[in-house]
């Protein structure tokens, strides 16, 4: 247990997710600061390098999937690379392939590898995981958006743009990694390591949905600035496809979307993952809009989706008003798991859905928006010291220790990605529609 405490605080202390970094860009470019992610942009994800890390990219050349037995990495130490997609040529260079979803600028911490002691060596760093919702954020959301919101709206994103052009080179990576049999994407390449040894054939949902957002934010750029026929091309497919998948994912005797399922090549077979996770269901109703959800499974569906995820996640549910102070990550209730990131999401989502019903369904939205976000203040809002600044309000990832079953811990810490999402929902910025609006088409 100490070993495995050890190493998840190095990851935590010295590591950064890219979809946290991410959000923490967003909120600074909505109040208007760009050097940030200028910097950012420039010294890391382009060159695709930090200070002790060369290479933060899963660049390492195909040798063949272990999955299929064309490889065997018996050193465990990533000889076989990492290979893209069932087809062709699996290898992606650098300016193509993937981030790895933690980075970090420090290799090892000045601590003794306990797991191997007689070798005398120092922790290492050990998470090297290139994943598609997180590389979706850092290629397309964040550059997308931060151009709109530097140059002043879509039509003045200049063509020869860093933020146009790293988000377009992200492109040839999802050729590869679509699935054509289910209309959606791999997870991670082939041979990126997961303790349940699944990750190589997951397809989630909530991944395909922040590609769904990217991919229409580019389509937008690209089509205002009249430029790249070929690429509109593609990216209209995909964007139509993922909704087919989408559709496919919902369950309406569960009344949620599915969390996602496993895809194996070898066999074209398929096996969903029948769990609920909170972000399926509010990125959904943010990315897609409720109006295209109502078209698609009747009218009120996304009112319906809603209600049922707080009847499984909410946060001091009230049986009397079916209000909630907030949400947690799965079927939490019991629990009473608070979270500030997935709360914050579940706002946006209501948010958008506000401006596609009217009345009294508009009216209880917006007074749960008020009553979710006061919660939030009241209850994760805490003043912390940090880099100069006195008592600075920050907001906590959740309101206590709690497993999450998608394969992390939720710790009541305060958290990068939460404090930015805070930012951006009191600033009315939809981080998952370019240009911020509500209004989902």
């Amino acid at each position: 247990m100490l070993i495995h405490f050890k190493l998840k605080k190095n990851l935590a202390n010295s590591g950064l997710n890219i979809y946290d970094a991410s959000v923490w860009a967003l909120g600074l470019a909505a109040l208007g600061e760009f050097k940030d992610f200028d910097n950012y942009l420039a010294s890391v994800l382009r060159p695709g390098s930090t200070c002790q890390f060369n290479d933060i990219k899963a660049d390492a050349p195909c040798r063949g999937t272990i999955y299929n037995h064309q490889c065997a990495d018996t050193s465990g130490n990533g000889s076989c690379g990492f290979c893209y997609g069932d087809s062709g040529d699996q290898t992606l260079n650098r300016p193509h392939s993937w981030f790895f979803r933690m980075i970090s600028d420090m290799y090892s911490r000045n601590e003794l590898d306990e797991r191997c002691p007689e070798r005398g060596v120092m922790w290492g760093w050990n998470d090297y995981r290139p994943v598609l919702g997180e590389n979706a954020w850092t290629n397309l959301i964040l550059p997308l958006q931060v151009a709109y919101m530097k140059y002043g709206g879509t039509s003045r994103i200049p063509q020869n743009s860093v933020e146009l052009s790293f988000a377009l080179d992200f492109v040839l990576s999802l050729q590869k990694m679509y699935i054509i049999q289910i209309f959606a994407f791999y997870y991670a390449p082939h041979n990126t390591y997961s303790q349940d040894g699944t990750a190589e054939f997951q397809v989630s949902t909530e991944n395909n949905v922040s590609l769904l957002a990217g991919l229409k934010m580019l389509l937008q750029v690209l089509q205002t600035l009249n430029i790249y026929p070929t690429e509109q091309g593609i990216i209209s497919t995909f964007i139509n496809d993922i909704l087919i998948f989408l559709r496919s994912a919902y369950r309406s005797d569960l009344g949620y979307f599915d969390q996602g399922l496993m895809y194996y090549a070898q066999n074209h077979s398929i096996s969903w993952n029948k769990g609920f996770a909170v972000d399926c269901q509010t990125w959904t109703i943010s990315v897609v809009g409720a109006r295209t959800i109502d078209t698609w499974f009747g009218p009120g569906t996304t009112l319906k989706i809603w209600e049922r995820t707080k009847q499984l996640s909410g946060y001091k549910y009230n049986e009397r008003t079916h209000d909630v102070e907030g949400v947690g990550f799965s079927e939490d209730r019991k629990e009473e798991i608070f979270s500030g990131e997935w709360t914050f999401g579940a706002i946006n989502a209501l948010k958008v859905a506000a401006t596609h019903y009217t009345g009294s369904s508009a009216a209880k939205l917006n007074e749960e928006i008020e009553i979710m976000r006061n919660s939030i203040e009241r209850e994760l809002t805490k003043g912390v010291n940090f880099n100069g600044c006195n008592n600075c309000p920050g907001v906590l990832y959740a309101n206590k220790r709690h497993y999450i079953p998608f394969g992390w811990w939720a710790n009541p810490v305060i958290s990068t990605a939460s404090t930015g999402w805070a930012v951006l929902v009191d600033k009315n910025y939809n981080p998952l529609n370019l240009g911020g609006s509500y209004v989902v088409n």
